[in-house]
């Protein structure tokens, strides 16, 4: 999670055993409309997948739920209002009021931070669930933690770098092992389009990248309830987002098609 926007561009999946089922998460990019190319293709291939999900979460910041912008989406939403430890609660009850005349399936007030409310949440999608899924410990559970740690570490760097390395930086597995109760290994790819992102990205004596792996390693532990060894490379392909690859990887169409 990281305050710049649309940091968020392929489908991240994640998954919560429950009593009865276990439900898959796809955190998709944001609903809201980029104006760039690229941004066109992420907004209309999450529109395709919205419509094949059982259920729709929509989250919105209670200090600033920008309804208007939803109003579209809300009818077919379960509404998680997260942060309202940072509002009055006086200040809710007219935000609950729109979204029920909105016709929200139903709305949930919760302090993600904190952990309140989400009993209440993980108890009612519980109920939603029809049947139970067991999950297969294999290649597709290593395709899900590879692409988690992509994104990980995409998002480091965003986050680290800001106005200096642009969203078109790459990050892809070149080696995931991931055994069970024992220590996992990933090596991922970092590919920039530009050399000059190189020196930038690696810092000096390689402090920079040192610090991005370190933080992504802390966040793939404690997923992974396992020690692990993660590993960075850096290339460059100044042709990047001319690859059909990188399309194909994020479910869109080439533009170069």
């Amino acid at each position: 999670v990281t305050h710049k926007p649309h940091t968020t561009r392929s489908m991240i999946f994640g998954s919560k055993q429950l009593h009865g089922a276990e439900i898959l998460f796809v955190d998709t990019p944001g609903i809201e409309k980029m104006s760039t190319k690229l941004g066109s293709l992420i907004f209309q291939s999450m529109k395709e997948y919205l419509s094949s999900l059982d259920e729709m979460i929509l989250v919105l910041d209670a200090t600033n739920p920008q309804i208007d912008k939803f109003a579209d989406v809300i009818p077919r939403a379960i509404v998680v209002l997260n942060k309202i430890d940072r509002i009055r609660k006086p200040k809710l009850l007219p935000i609950i009021h729109v979204l029920n005349e909105l016709g929200a399936k139903e709305v949930f007030m919760v302090a993600a931070n904190s952990g309140d409310g989400m009993q209440q949440l993980i108890k009612y999608l519980d109920q939603r669930a029809d049947t139970a899924v067991e999950r297969e410990y294999g290649s597709m559970y290593e395709e899900d933690i590879a692409n988690f740690a992509c994104e990980c570490v995409r998002e480091k760097i965003l986050v680290q770098f800001d106005q200096e390395i642009p969203y078109k930086v790459w990050v892809q597995p070149k080696q995931v092992h991931i055994p069970a109760n024992s220590a996992w290994k990933i090596i991922l790819d970092i590919i920039v389009p530009k050399a000059s992102y190189k020196p930038i990205l690696l810092g000096k004596a390689g402090q920079q990248i040192k610090a991005i792996g370190t933080a992504a390693r802390v966040e793939l532990v404690a997923k992974l309830k396992q020690s692990g060894f993660l590993g960075l490379e850096i290339s460059i392909d100044e042709k990047l987002w001319q690859r059909d690859y990188v399309y194909e990887k994020l479910g869109w169409k080439s533009p170069q098609k």
